[in-house]
């Protein structure tokens, strides 16, 4: 079977992306009803340069680095009740795009791939949750796909022994793990296949 070109997959996962954004769009400010997230959203815009700039994010469990996401945007955007929920909607339309880009990544023909993407573009509990409420452990699918797709491309960039082209895969993967530890320590169960 031919192989189709990098450019094609990742068209291929805008597309999804998109596909994956559109399904996440409506109702994104009425399901699930506003709840604790409201906190963090309250917690982020406490952040400024020269003021407070916390270690922990809201939760005890958490890094700051979804406040700090949080308290980016909102500056840049504007403060709405909608702005964090957006940015949780981005986070999980990516989310999108990167399961086909890992499906290639493993192998999977490109329409199995296609299937992957569209599967999570049309998880019911993938847009009413992780895609719409804006707490802090809704990223974490975002961050862990992100992550098995470094390695499975560490790992196959490293055939024959030649390990040295899979270091910038590996440093990828790392720092990925980090960010997905960050949003709750959850990762660490991947860690014993990993």
């Amino acid at each position: 079977m031919q192989r189709r070109p990098l450019k094609f997959d990742l068209l291929t996962a805008v597309a999804l992306t998109l596909f994956g954004m559109l399904t996440r769009l409506p109702y994104l400010a009425l399901i699930p009803a506003y709840s604790d997230e409201v906190m963090q959203t309250v917690y982020a815009l406490t952040i400024r340069p020269g003021h407070f700039l916390p270690l922990v994010g809201n939760d005890a469990y958490a890094g700051p680095m979804f406040s700090y996401i949080l308290a980016v945007c909102l500056r840049l955007f504007g403060a709405s009740p909608e702005a964090p929920r957006i940015v949780v909607m981005i986070m999980g339309a990516l989310t999108v795009g990167l399961t086909y880009l890992l499906g290639r990544a493993l192998g999977l023909s490109w329409p199995w791939a296609v299937l992957a993407g569209l599967m999570l573009a049309a998880n019911p509990l993938h847009i009413l949750v992780n895609s719409h409420y804006a707490g802090t452990t809704y990223v974490l699918p975002l961050f862990s796909t992100a992550f098995l797709l470094a390695l499975a491309l560490a790992v196959k960039r490293a055939p024959g022994g030649q390990s040295w082209q899979s270091g910038p895969w590996l440093i990828a993967g790392g720092v990925l793990l980090g960010l997905a530890m960050q949003a709750t320590p959850v990762p660490v169960l991947m860690l014993p296949g990993v």
